[in-house]
């Protein structure tokens, strides 16, 4: 095999290595981007649920969908003789960290709003 061919087939690797999206990868999140905040609670092979620890919203969280599209919900539930639960969304983006910074916000912004 040339030294041309073999630097083919290794770019090749590099190229098909790089572009796989995390959710093809099936890599949980919350090992290297996400952190201590966050716990992965479901997993299928339509999307991953992200929920985010906290004492505020007890439903917010990520879901990680095919070719890296992260939604970020919450519900809302009320009782009127039965229980009626009403699904928020909140954004929609391309990386992990944007769908990061939503939740945050979300959650400083209920802070302001409880006068903390």
């Amino acid at each position: 095999m040339s030294i041309y061919e073999t630097i083919k087939q290794f770019t090749f690797f590099i190229m098909n290595t790089t572009t796989k999206s995390l959710f093809s990868q099936s890599i949980d999140l919350c090992d290297d981007y996400l952190g201590f905040d966050y716990e992965k609670t479901f997993s299928s092979n339509m999307f991953d649920k992200y929920y985010r620890k906290n004492d505020i919203d007890k439903s917010l969280a990520i879901y990680h969908y095919g070719n890296d599209v992260f939604k970020v919900e919450t519900m809302v539930y009320t009782y009127n003789g039965c229980t009626i639960g009403e699904s928020i969304h909140l954004g929609t983006f391309d990386n992990i960290f944007d769908a990061q910074d939503c939740c945050e916000d979300y959650l400083k912004d209920l802070l302001l709003d409880l006068g903390v």
